[in-house]
């Protein structure tokens, strides 16, 4: 959670969801609400665990008791696998703090590359460890094709990733990169839901401004 929520210092307030959906008028399903489970704690982490597609988790991050965000996964099919995605959003979800791929089987050296983490430590490096003790207390690295969803308006998930400005696709893998993208923007309509609140409209361009 401190990957997509890293100015939280607790994660206390665990809520856990059934998707409500109906059918719009051109036939597709799409998320109309959010029903609280009912029962213990364990029993509604196996009930998302089982069924991921339709149930799933909100937790609220704060820091010295103000909300700094909210987390959730959001699900979507792939190229050859149905990818998980734990989503953190701001306070007024606005924009996109950050994404972690949690699960994907996707093509090796294509759609799995969504996980990739590029590094430019030489041969030397790995050998003699010139550089470990100077990084040991910096952040792990990150994937390189999530982080460009750092800072991404909530409001253009909606979008094809080719469409959102910041955003590029993996190279020969544009199903995985959308997928990545449609499973970041079922995140935001369940947490849409399960707050009972509307995401703000976009403003121009791809990013908010900081």
């Amino acid at each position: 959670l401190k990957t997509v929520l890293p100015g939280a210092e607790d994660f206390s307030e665990e809520s856990f969801y059934e998707e409500i959906r109906e059918k719009d008028e051109t036939g597709r399903e799409r998320i109309a609400g959010a029903k609280k489970l009912e029962g213990s704690v364990a029993q509604a982490r196996r009930l998302c665990s089982r069924d991921p597609k339709r149930n799933f988790p909100v937790v609220t991050g704060k820091q010295g008791g103000r909300v700094v965000g909210y987390a959730t996964v959001g699900t979507a099919q792939g190229y050859s696998s149905t990818l998980r995605v734990l989503v953190g959003f701001s306070p007024d979800l606005a924009e996109v703090v950050a994404i972690r791929v949690l699960y994907q089987q996707e093509t090796p050296g294509l759609g799995a590359n969504c996980t990739e983490v590029k590094t430019d430590k030489t041969i030397w490096g790995y050998l003699f460890g010139s550089s470990d003790e100077a990084n040991a207390d910096a952040a792990p690295p990150r994937p390189w094709f999530q982080v460009q969803f750092d800072g991404v308006q909530t409001g253009r998930l909606k979008n094809e990733i080719k469409a959102i400005k910041g955003l590029d696709a993996i190279t020969g893998a544009t199903i995985t990169s959308d997928a990545v993208r449609k499973a970041a923007h079922s995140a935001s309509l369940r947490v849409s839901a399960a707050l009972g609140r509307e995401i703000p409209e976009p403003g121009k361009g791809g990013r908010k401004k900081r």
